[in-house]
């Protein structure tokens, strides 16, 4: 039997994010796609993701798709991209401390990043949390 994961990140560095609609449990499973942040903040305000470790985790994602389309760019539009995205995540539940956990690992992570050699490492680095290789 397939055991779809909670969350998972589907494709490589252009991917996407698959969750487990939490809100359709336990009548059925549906799975949904995220493939911007506009459907994450969505999913984590309407509670479509839940816990909050998966929140976190949801809101780290989010990161990664924001800075997508910007991941080549220079060191300044990165940083302004990276902020606009953290802040507006931030908003989709104020209250939950793993989502602020998150977006903070994440926004220096991407510091790190952006120092990176190529865009490619820019966007492995950007999803990637304090102590994470």
């Amino acid at each position: 039997m397939n055991n779809p994961k909670t969350l998972d990140w589907i494709g490589g560095v252009d991917g996407r994010l698959r969750m487990i609609d939490q809100t359709r449990l336990p009548v059925e499973l549906v799975e949904i796609d995220c493939r911007d942040i506009e459907a994450v903040w969505e999913a984590v305000k309407m509670l479509r993701v839940r816990g909050a470790p998966a929140i976190g985790i949801a809101a780290a994602y989010g990161v990664c798709l924001g800075v997508q389309k910007v991941a080549g760019a220079d060191e300044a539009t990165f940083f302004k991209r990276l902020n606009e995205v953290a802040g507006y995540l931030a908003t989709s539940r104020p209250t939950a401390v793993n989502l602020f956990w998150a977006l903070a690992a994440d926004e220096t992570s991407g510091r790190a990043a952006a120092r990176a050699a190529d865009a490619r490492n820019r966007r492995r680095a950007a999803g990637r949390g304090p102590g994470d290789p």
